[in-house]
């Protein structure tokens, strides 16, 4: 497991998919099995990211706040 605190700060969900990256390089690591979990804000990261970068293999959103992101 890899952990970072960004949510809130711009391009959080780049600096997820360069985590996702990271892990993905390692070779003591399953390439196709790397995915994000994140609490309340960090929920929102994980879908952005997942968005923008197809490699992930899951997300697991939790606790998503009830507003939008502009709100």
């Amino acid at each position: 497991m890899l952990r970072y605190d960004g949510p809130g700060w711009g391009g959080a969900h780049q600096k997820a998919i360069s985590a996702v990256k990271y892990l993905q390089f390692r070779a003591d690591i399953k390439s196709d099995a790397v995915g994000l979990w994140g609490i309340s804000q960090g929920g929102w990261i994980c879908q952005m990211a997942a968005a923008s970068y197809d490699q992930i293999a899951f997300i697991i959103p939790v606790s998503g706040p009830g507003v939008t992101s502009a709100e």
